[in-house]
Order: structure tokens, then sequence, then C-alpha cells
């Protein structure tokens, strides 16, 4: 499975929304990455709207488009595999979930490394500021 690897920081200024939540927002002027920084001050389109906003929600989850796609399909078991368990900063990271008081969202269920999907999320769970309208009619061409 891929993932992104590289700077976190361009794709936040590429979102103008501070998607890692580092705690640094954006470090860096605030313009759009590239070389020659902003082209001009052309407004957006609905299109472009609505693409922004949904590489937005797909950088904050950390999903590939075709899983993405997937992704509201719910009822699904999700767990860590055996080899990732192993990785220091994994296992610390389970350690710490487990001693402090941690509370997952209501549409999931987690016992050890492995998480359940019990009901499908509703709009109330997300607390991170999404237009999902505009990724529904995105989907929707």
């Amino acid at each position: 499975m891929a993932r992104y690897t590289g700077p976190k920081d361009r794709l936040s200024r590429r979102e103008n929304f501070d998607i890692f939540s580092a705690g640094t927002k954006l470090t860096r002027l605030n313009v759009p990455p590239g070389v020659h920084g902003a082209k001009g001050t052309r407004g957006s389109s609905q299109f472009g709207r609505q693409l922004r906003e949904k590489q937005k929600v797909k950088r904050i989850y950390g999903l590939m488009e075709a899983q993405f796609r997937r992704y509201v399909e719910v009822g699904d078991t999700v767990g860590i595999d055996s080899k990732a368990i192993a990785i220091p900063e994994v296992k610390s990271t389970l350690d710490k979930l487990d001693k402090e008081d941690f509370t997952l969202p209501g549409w999931l269920d987690r016992k050890a490394a492995v998480g359940k999907i019990v009901k499908a999320p509703v709009r109330a769970d997300i607390v991170e500021p999404i237009s999902e309208q505009d990724i529904v009619e995105f989907y929707s061409r």
C-alpha cells in the first residue's frame, strides 16, 4: 500500500489548512507551494473548490484515491499488522492510548490493536472543518 512520504508542510500550504496538526501551523508564507509562489489572484472555480476539499480530506485521513472511495462502506474490522506492532513508535503510541483518557468516536470500538466500525459516522462525529457536500458533488460528476 502506498502512502505520501514527501514534505508535509507543502501539503498544508496547498490546502491552506494545517492538515497534520503539528502545532506549527503554516510555517512559511501564506502562498501555495511552487517554485515562483502564487501565479496570480484568480478565483477558483466550483470544480477547483470541490477538488481542493476532496484532496484536503484525503490528506487528513492519509488515504489513496481507491481507498477513499470505499471508505464510507462501514462494518469493517481495521487492525494493525503484527510487523507494525513491533515498531517501537507504534507500540509506544498504543501503550499511551491505553494509559491516557482517550475517547474513541462513537462509531468505532477498539480492542488492543483492532478496531471495528460499529455504525456509519454522522456529521457530528467529525471534528475537522470539512465540506462534505463539495466532495459528494465532486464524485457525482
